[in-house]
């Protein structure tokens, strides 16, 4: 399971990451191929609120082997489209069959684990979250750099024979519970899946369509707005929901919640504010900044098992080892904040080596006040809810990103032209230099990204504080999962 969720996420950020080169192999312009992302990430995001019904009913064997065929099948078939509404329908399909993985992996975790190994089996649902993601850049640069633009659709196919494989002889052989198909929820489908669609295609084309002032970008988020709501009240009251709401009143899985957002917020911003001030300032491929990639991903192997073994300690407070691991993060950013137009790679790699530390102490204190108490019975709802914040909150840090990016540089711009336009002299003796008017163009161009990159590492600082102040308000104290001792959580 923990394979078939890796493949998920390994599909989604190498494509991501190399889309510029896959658009230029089929000759898709950045407007088109903007739509490749965003109708990948809205049916791979809706179609992770109502996995884990289907798991339960068609059984986690069946139902995760089938997806991971489906995803390698569309993926073998994406590069030989023939028209570009052919590769959105392929790439909709695609996101559609990921979807399903990444939820069997908590339930499977809260069914099979026994309490000594529960917390290194979310050890390893955590590589989903962090290095996951950290690979998708060095694979994307390995695949279009040294061997062809299709493997970044092709790569996950030896991973999903594998997949299968393991999963076919490792879990159990159930009955279908096709009667479940009585009582389907069919209007929490019917208003859940378009609602989360939409907000997700809003968010991913707001900043390029300029937000409310697009009549498109009004009904995508006005109107997925409504049928969430729609969607809530339906869960609610209905007898077999796919969002276990009253699992809220427990206050660490609130608490796990809400937090999650702000730490997935962290993630992305950490990883994606160094990757764009490379490519934007310094020019750098993916190819280059694989070392920054790569400097966190490889150590996470070795981190989050420790980590895991830390909490697994009767006298460790996770509480704190999730503040230790926010502040960890908090400092990251305010240093990322002193950013300078000198930085190249070697600049980010003491930045980043923090968070080899603070990345696993933050996931696992989650995922473990997330999970503790709950009964195997309840891995569904907290496994569809979880997963689809999760991935729902990347998907608003990475409109957050591009949209207050937008508006920074446009504002840093807008004040170094004019601070330069009131010193005649210095505008005159830069264009009568030998590049003229565009090397002036581009060093203004330069100076804003360096601006912009600075003010989101302190917008990120701020977000870490934020929740760096929850953790001693919400939460109670959670024992590790073997412990006799009854926290007064449960």
């Amino acid at each position: 399971m923990l394979l078939a969720s890796l493949l998920a996420i390994l599909n989604e950020q190498v494509t991501a990451s190399a889309m510029a080169d896959i658009r230029g192999a089929l000759s898709i312009g950045h407007d088109d191929g903007s739509w490749l992302t965003a109708l990948f990430e809205a049916a791979n995001v809706a179609t992770m609120v109502f996995a884990p019904w289907f798991g339960m009913t068609l059984t986690l064997k069946r139902f995760t082997i089938g997806a991971v065929v489906a995803t390698m099948a569309f993926g073998m078939l994406c590069p030989f489209a023939p028209t570009l509404p052919a590769l959105y329908v392929l790439r909709v399909l695609q996101g559609v069959a990921g979807g399903c993985l990444p939820p069997m992996l908590i339930i499977a975790a809260l069914r099979y684990l026994p309490p000594k190994i529960k917390l290194y089996g979310l050890a390893g649902y955590a590589l989903t979250a962090t290095f996951g993601p950290a690979l998708g850049i060095p694979l994307a640069a390995l695949w279009t750099e040294y061997v062809n633009w299709r493997m970044t659709f092709w790569q996950i196919v030896p991973l999903g024979v594998l997949t299968c494989i393991a999963i076919q002889q490792g879990l159990p052989h159930e009955p279908l519970k096709m009667e479940r198909f009585k009582s389907f929820n069919w209007t929490g489908l019917v208003t859940g899946f378009p609602a989360v669609a939409m907000l997700v295609i809003g968010l991913l084309q707001g900043d390029r369509l300029d937000w409310l002032n697009s009549g498109f970008i009004r009904v995508m988020l006005g109107g997925g707005t409504l049928l969430f709501a729609a969607f809530i009240v339906n869960e609610w009251f209905h007898p077999l929901p796919f969002f276990g709401l009253r699992l809220l009143g427990r206050r660490n899985f609130a608490h796990g919640l809400l937090t999650l957002g702000g730490a997935v917020v962290l993630l992305t911003g950490i990883a994606v504010i160094p990757a764009q001030y490379l490519a934007k300032v310094q020019g750098y491929r993916p190819l280059q900044t694989t070392p920054l990639a790569l400097l966190v991903a490889i150590p996470l192997l070795l981190a989050l098992p420790l980590t895991a073994a830390a909490l697994n300690l009767q006298r460790v407070d996770r509480r704190w080892v999730l503040a230790a691991g926010l502040a960890l993060m908090a400092g990251t950013c305010f240093m990322g904040s002193f950013v300078t137009s000198a930085w190249v790679r070697e600049n980010f790699y003491w930045l980043q080596s923090l968070q080899i530390a603070a990345q696993p102490m933050v996931i696992l204190s989650i995922l473990m006040g997330v999970t503790s108490g709950l009964a195997p019975t309840d891995g569904p709802f907290a496994s569809a809810m979880f997963t689809s914040l999760k991935v729902f909150a990347s998907v608003g840090a990475t409109s957050l990103i591009e949209g207050l990016g937008t508006a920074r540089q446009h504002f840093h711009s807008s004040m170094l032209v004019d601070r330069l336009g009131n010193n005649a002299l210095i505008t005159t003796q830069s264009v009568d230099t030998t590049h003229g008017l565009g090397a002036l163009a581009h060093r203004i161009h330069e100076q804003a990204v360096v601006l912009t990159s600075a003010d989101l590492y302190r917008v990120m600082a701020g977000v870490a504080c934020v929740v760096l102040l929850l953790v001693p308000v919400l939460p109670t104290r959670i024992y590790p999962p073997w412990s006799t001792t009854p926290p007064s959580s449960r």
